[in-house]
């Protein structure tokens, strides 16, 4: 009882049927029309780690001559990945955590005096003075507070130009449903 083989057959021939032509040019169509993506979270995890890199590599600078050159590139890399680590433990690529600024300065917190810790860790391997981690540790958190907050000042930019924004639906025909038409 299945179909003949023509009737199965769309007009070309190959096997596909107008209904599987048909959704399949909808799909093709609805991907064409959709703009490429545009990697914000790995934008925001480039400038955490040129924050955190700045930071360590000027606090490190104040070592002098108790460290190479070579050992100072070495502990900044060190230490940028380490950061990069613990920033993404604490979900600070999440972005429910990204739009609430008191929350992302909460969580950064415990990741600059993480970094401190383990810098005043290496004080005895490295003969190291205590002030760096201490200016590492400070300069951590002001450097990444402030990349972050040029972050969201870019993207609000771009947003109100109307880029990296989301379709919105809005249900309704009364005041309300106008008032949000036009502010979205």
């Amino acid at each position: 009882a299945s179909p003949p083989p023509s009737a199965a057959k769309g007009a070309a021939g190959t096997g596909a049927t107008s209904r599987d032509t048909a959704d399949s040019g909808a799909v093709a169509a609805n991907v064409a029309a959709r703009p490429p993506a545009f990697p914000l979270r790995r934008i925001l995890q480039a400038i955490d780690a040129l924050m955190v890199a700045v930071a360590w590599f000027g606090a490190l600078a104040l070592a002098g001559d108790r460290i190479t050159l070579a050992g100072h590139l070495g502990l900044t890399i060190g230490i940028t990945l380490l950061g990069m680590v613990s920033l993404a433990t604490q979900h600070l690529y999440e972005t429910r955590i990204c739009s609430v600024p008191s929350l992302e300065t909460v969580r950064i917190s415990p990741v600059a005096a993480f970094l401190g810790l383990v810098n005043a860790a290496l004080d005895g391997a490295t003969d190291l003075p205590l002030r760096v981690a201490l200016v590492g540790t400070i300069a951590t958190f002001v450097l990444l507070r402030g990349g972050r907050s040029a972050y969201v000042a870019w993207l609000r930019g771009r947003r109100r130009d109307g880029r990296f924004v989301r379709p919105v639906i809005i249900v309704g025909a009364n005041d309300e449903a106008e008032y949000l038409s036009e502010l979205f």
